[in-house]
């Protein structure tokens, strides 16, 4: 690698499209050359599911018409929820264990609630169908929650 290569850690070692993602949630080389490893293999799978989940939200997003600069949601990933922005590259401390421990995250980001909740459906919660995230209204989550 040149000294005035500019790409991120995530663009040079070809991580994918997924790679801002990676970028934020492995921000330092690690130490041991199999977490290093570990991180480009399941760290980019986890990644690609989040980067694709977002995607997700944009699509619909569009598709509904909502507009805005930063458009807010919260991605799931199994037993991790995380803030994303569906305009750009932002992608939130993914702390919370429910979705609305994200919530304040997101509010910081995009000056509003967020708009949807992506949830990433592994194969056996899929009830016969290909479907391989649920959309839900941000309001239908919180409500589902709280009771």
């Amino acid at each position: 690698m040149s000294k005035d290569d500019t790409r991120s850690r995530g663009e040079r070692l070809g991580i994918g499209p997924c790679w801002p993602y990676w970028d934020q949630m492995f921000p330092t080389r690690p130490t041991s050359g199999f977490i290093h490893f570990k991180t480009i293999t399941t760290g980019r799978h986890i990644a690609q599911r989040l980067w694709d989940a977002r995607e997700t939200g944009r699509r619909t997003l569009d598709e509904r018409g909502a507009g805005g600069e930063h458009r807010g949601l919260v991605v799931y990933h199994p037993d991790c929820w995380w803030g994303a922005c569906a305009d750009c590259t932002w992608l939130g401390p993914g702390r919370g264990t429910r979705a609305y421990d994200e919530v304040s995250a997101v509010e910081s980001h995009t000056g509003a609630l967020p708009l949807l909740v992506v949830r990433w459906l592994p194969p056996w919660d899929r009830a016969d169908s290909d479907v391989e995230f649920q959309v839900l209204p941000w309001i239908a989550t919180v409500d589902d929650e709280a009771s």
